[in-house]
């Protein structure tokens, strides 16, 4: 082999060492990142509760330290809690995340699920609904179970983002195996099974609910937000 040849391969195998070894000190910032943002996560969002789970996107992370922003951090979370409701399965997408402090927020995108046990609670703790109210999710579909004069009742839901509230509004109904269109119901029939708010109040400026689904379980909630600080979402 030429000397030229030599000196080439040597160069080539120096490049991939001086490259590897970068990617290598890469991934070890990221972990220190992430260690270091769950920390302040727990510490800013104590609502939330259980491990908190900390990935930040993109292929290489120092250029985005050299930009002064995280172009994409994702953050999981058993559950949280506010205003006395207990959401599940938290899943938190934060664009433009500032590196230095205050640590400051893009834009947010938060999932979380209200299990069925929230809704029949709230729904339980109305005077005005039939004795023996359950809820569940049957098919894809949020369903009510009662006993209304000694016949079984079933009340298919359909639950909306309305302002700061999850709106559920019935849009089946069956008494005693027979269907009968939810408008031809009297309202006082229903009682708060025709219609029911479930508050989520005191969000963050900047922050709104603009979605509800349903899930296994019960329903999750989209809320989504921009030019927030990383205490905002302390929203208990």
């Amino acid at each position: 082999m030429s000397r030229g040849w030599k000196i080439l391969l040597g160069t080539l195998v120096l490049l991939v060492v001086l490259l590897g070894a970068a990617f290598a000190v890469d991934r070890y910032l990221v972990a220190q990142t992430e260690a270091q943002l769950e920390d302040e996560i727990t510490t800013s969002v104590p609502e939330l509760s259980g491990d908190i789970d900390v990935e930040i996107g993109g292929l290489l992370f120092l250029p985005q330290v050299l930009m002064g922003r995280l172009d994409d951090v994702r953050f999981t979370s058993a559950s949280a809690t506010y205003q006395d409701l207990t959401f599940q399965d938290v899943d938190v997408r934060l664009l433009g995340v500032s590196t230095g402090e205050p640590r400051t927020i893009d834009d947010l995108d938060l999932r979380m699920t209200l299990p069925v046990e929230t809704l029949q609670a709230a729904l339980a703790s109305s005077e005005d609904v039939p004795e023996g109210v359950g809820i569940d999710v049957v098919d894809g579909q949020l369903v009510a179970t009662a006993s209304l004069l000694g016949l079984p009742v079933t009340v298919g839901l359909e639950p909306v983002a309305n302002g700061n509230a999850i709106s559920v509004t019935p849009v089946s109904f069956s008494i005693g195996g027979a269907s009968v269109a939810a408008e031809d119901i009297p309202g006082n029939l229903l009682g708060d099974l025709g219609g029911m708010d479930v508050p989520i109040e005191q969000l963050p400026e900047g922050v709104e609910l603009t979605e509800v689904t349903v899930v296994d379980g019960g329903v999750q909630v989209a809320i989504v937000g921009s030019d927030l600080a990383l205490d905002d979402l302390a929203v208990g």
